[in-house]
């Protein structure tokens, strides 16, 4: 493996942390600013739970992960929500980097391919 390519994943996988980041602390002030309208609000309203749901999917992998090593996902309270986000930062940036190290390592072999035949002779 050349220099190149490793300077390659390892990049992938900073940048891969970065979005992860990006999308988890994101979406997390959506959910609790709009948890925080729908409080405010004397009816609950089902657009604002749809956003939420919507909004909040990059915290799902962390509410999977936590909800598994604490129990029922439904007594998740107090400090194990803090979690939440922790475990989503790391699954995302996970899950950002295999696919995109599969589509990189699909793209390069396709690449490296000339689809000539070489005759020695």
């Amino acid at each position: 493996m050349g220099e190149r390519e490793q300077n390659g994943w390892r990049r992938r996988l900073v940048i891969s942390c970065m979005f992860a980041t990006a999308a988890v602390v994101l979406s997390t002030i959506v959910v609790i600013v709009l948890a925080s309208l729908e409080g405010a609000m004397e009816q609950r309203s089902s657009g604002i739970d749809i956003a939420t749901d919507v909004l909040g999917f990059p915290l799902a992998t962390g509410w999977f992960i936590v909800a598994t090593v604490f129990g029922e996902w439904r007594s998740i309270h107090g400090g194990q929500i803090a979690l939440v986000p922790v475990f989503s930062i790391v699954a995302d940036a996970v899950i950002i980097f295999l696919a995109w190290e599969f589509r990189h390592r699909k793209t390069s072999k396709e690449l490296k391919s000339t689809g000539t035949l070489r005759l020695n002779g």
